[in-house]
This record gives structure tokens, sequence and C-alpha cells, in this order.
């Protein structure tokens, strides 16, 4: 999938996030479950987190050089990714920040929830022609 290309969201609303450790009240979700896990915990969040869907560019030595389609937490400020199912740990067991470029688009959650139940799918920029009638709101409450 190209994401530049897969909408006027993106061209218009993409940002970088910094990557940080996981805020003690973010529950920790399994790896591979990005869309899932992010769209339930920015629910249960009440706004204190919101949802991010884009692309994520891992900086380790000896991986290959590619993007990964990607879902994240941020904040009110919309400056740093918070990744409950990537999990980095230093030598001595501590966590840190996935080591990584996150480039992406803060999405409404109750569209994302709409969507969701709607199409059966998550990933909403992979899968917008599933439901394209709401993906339709999501972009006009985007790039309003």
């Amino acid at each position: 999938m190209n994401f530049e290309e897969t909408s006027k969201i993106v061209s218009k609303c993409m940002q970088l996030f910094e990557p940080v450790p996981l805020p003690d009240d973010i529950e920790r979700g399994e790896v591979g479950a990005c869309f899932d896990t992010c769209a339930l915990l920015a629910l249960k969040s009440k706004g204190k987190y919101e949802y991010c869907e884009g692309m994520v560019h891992i900086i380790h030595p000896g991986q290959t050089n590619e993007w990964l389609y990607h879902a994240w937490l941020t904040d009110k400020d919309h400056k740093y990714a918070y990744d409950p199912t990537w999990l980095a740990v230093d030598d001595y067991g501590v966590e840190r920040a996935i080591p990584g470029l996150y480039k992406g688009v803060v999405l409404p959650i109750g569209l994302v929830a709409e969507f969701m139940k709607q199409s059966g799918y998550q990933g909403i920029f992979a899968n917008k022609h599933r439901a394209p009638d709401v993906y339709k709101k999501i972009e006009l409450a985007v790039t309003k």
C-alpha cells in the first residue's frame, strides 16, 4: 500500500510523532493487534488518548528499510506516539520507546469505531472501500 496516495486526509493531515515509553495508565496489547487495541484503548480513555493510524519505520541495525502500516495512541498535544503493541526493552529490562519514525493521522475515535463496526475490518486507510460512507465522514472530520 502506498500510504501517501491513499487519501486527502493523509496529504493534508499527516504529521510526525515522537515515540516515547508507554505511560503506566495504558494497558499493553498483543503484537499484531494494533488497530483493535488502540481503538479500544482510545475509547476507554474517554478522550485522554487519541487514535492514530499511519506508517512506522523502525530504526534498528540490520533491519530492512521498510515502512509498516500501524496504529498507536497520542495525547491531546498530538506530539508523542504511545505504542501499546510493540515493546522495546533495554539490556537492563527497562522499557524504552521503539526507535523509529511514526508518521500518521489522528482520527476521531467515534468514527473509527463506527467504521470497524460497519465494515467488520480495522485499519481505516487500507480498508476505506469497505465502508465508504463512514470513511467520507472521517475524511470530512479530519480535513475541515
